[in-house]
């Protein structure tokens, strides 16, 4: 009978801190999967934050240069080829690019 106690006592404290270290195991888990979806979300705001940024920074650009009269380039060819220079792949001479100044029109 003291046999039979005994090793219901052990194996009661066993299964007790079994039980815990499970507990404590599973909230640890569940805590860094929070952590990672907190992380996760704010990655997401912060691209979605920067995308907002860049689009309204590209429609003051445009807005600024259609107020200037003047068109915004689509790309870096005209800046690279210069005011008034026709590029080689245009069919155009080469020439010297016209350096900034006053627009002429």
């Amino acid at each position: 009978a003291e046999a039979t106690r005994v090793v219901t006592e052990v194996g009661t404290e066993v299964v007790a801190a079994v039980a815990t270290a499970t507990f404590k195991l599973v909230s640890v888990l569940v805590a860094k999967a929070m952590v990672v979806a907190a992380e996760e979300a704010v990655g997401v705001a912060t691209a979605a934050a920067v995308g907002v940024a860049t689009a309204a920074l590209s429609q003051a650009v445009a807005g600024s240069a259609a107020e200037a009269g003047g068109e915004a380039p689509a790309d870096g060819a005209e800046a690279q080829a210069g005011r008034g220079a026709v590029p080689a792949a245009e069919g155009g001479a080469a020439q010297a690019p016209v350096p900034p100044g006053p627009d002429p029109e």
